[in-house]
């Protein structure tokens, strides 16, 4: 099917009628054939070689095929990828998102500094800019950024903040966690109506209208916030 979009051998055999072997053969037979030109084409290889060098050898693969290409040619860039021994990529788990790599050296590197920002996070347990992450740090910003980019447990929120991803403010949840980041952010008690209109200045995405009563109900469950006055809210850690 000529619908420009990655399918499974499974998938293709069905559009086609024909067994995931068969599919599996065609596509074998059409790599004997494109390989010889992608050896007359080197150019090309080395060109990604050396912009995955330039990010210390690795880079996340959404990253990687945005630089590679626009949109619409995204995945010839990654067919091209999976068709060169240079390129190795190594798939999305638990802990990290998909990326490709030159250098294996790369990946200990990038797992190191990964370990280690993680552990300053739970140490100090307050979210970061990126200058305040490069402090200190001998890696060049653009291999750094590529590092870090790969874990899905170091987040970056709208603001440009660094934090872990089961932060609030870093994954909000929910009205009460966004009041906290309203008073938070003002630094001053504010009226639950105050609270409920500052909500939607947050830079979060997916944030709907919230209702004034909503929020008033919320805040006074949550212990995290002491009603000072009629209708003021502060939290209870000022």
């Amino acid at each position: 099917m000529k619908t420009g979009e990655r399918e499974t051998l499974e998938a293709i055999g069905q559009s086609y009628e024909i067994t995931r072997e068969r599919v599996r053969q065609i596509e074998n037979e059409g790599f004997s054939k494109i390989k010889p030109i992608i050896e007359k084409n080197k150019d090309v290889f080395n060109n990604f070689k050396n912009i995955i060098a330039s990010f210390g050898g690795l880079k996340k693969e959404e990253e990687l095929l945005s630089i590679l290409g626009e949109a619409k040619y995204q995945n010839q860039a990654y067919f091209l990828l999976c068709n060169s021994k240079d390129f190795e990529r190594i798939v999305e788990d638990e802990q990290f998102y998909a990326f490709w790599t030159i250098d294996k050296n790369s990946i200990a590197d990038a797992k190191k500094l990964i370990s280690l920002i993680i552990e300053g996070f739970n140490k100090e347990r307050k979210t970061l800019s990126l200058d305040e992450l490069l402090a200190n740090k001998k890696e060049p910003k653009e291999v750094f950024v590529s590092y870090i980019e790969i874990s899905k447990e170091i987040q970056k929120n709208p603001e440009g903040k660094y934090g872990l991803k089961n932060w609030l403010e870093i994954n909000p949840r929910g009205i009460k966690d966004k009041a906290y980041l309203v008073l938070k952010k003002k630094e001053k008690p504010l009226h639950f109506r105050d609270i409920a209109s500052s909500i939607a200045e947050l830079p979060f995405r997916n944030i709907r209208k919230v209702h004034t009563a909503t929020v008033h109900n919320e805040l006074i469950k949550d212990p995290r916030f002491v009603l000072v006055g009629r209708g003021l809210y502060a939290l209870k850690e000022w």
